[in-house]
């Protein structure tokens, strides 16, 4: 059943590695090395259920609403990474902050080394 799963998941890794890729294009080929451990960067930070989100996605720049952990507080270079990689930053809290991201963005998004894991938002009802 897991296998299945990771296969199941295997096109949504690799088209996000892809959309990595795009922004640098200029004929170089990736390493293997590389390839392996931008894949396995991104499954380690981004949530199942937003890779999933983004595969059913059919328009790569539908903003998605996005909890993005970090290590720490983030700072004025971090928040513009974060912008400059198509991130608009909402709240703050600590090391927890909401952002509206474009659905191909979120591969460069997870790609910065000071975000720790990015999820959807889910909407919550008070009771």
């Amino acid at each position: 059943m897991e296998t299945k799963r990771i296969y199941l998941m295997l096109p949504v890794i690799l088209g996000l590695v892809g959309l990595m890729a795009l922004p640098g294009c200029n004929g170089e080929t990736t390493s293997n090395k590389a390839l392996e451990t931008s894949l396995a960067m991104i499954q380690q930070k981004v949530d199942p259920t937003l890779l999933m989100t983004i595969q059913q996605s059919a328009q790569p720049e539908q903003p998605l609403d996005l909890l993005i952990r970090t290590r720490g507080t983030i700072d004025a270079t971090q928040r513009a990474a974060l912008e400059q990689r198509g991130a608009r930053i909402g709240s703050v809290m600590g090391d927890v902050l909401t952002a509206s991201v474009p659905a191909r963005a979120v591969a460069g998004i997870a790609d910065l080394e000071f975000v720790v894991h990015i999820e959807i938002s889910k909407q919550q009802r008070l009771r």
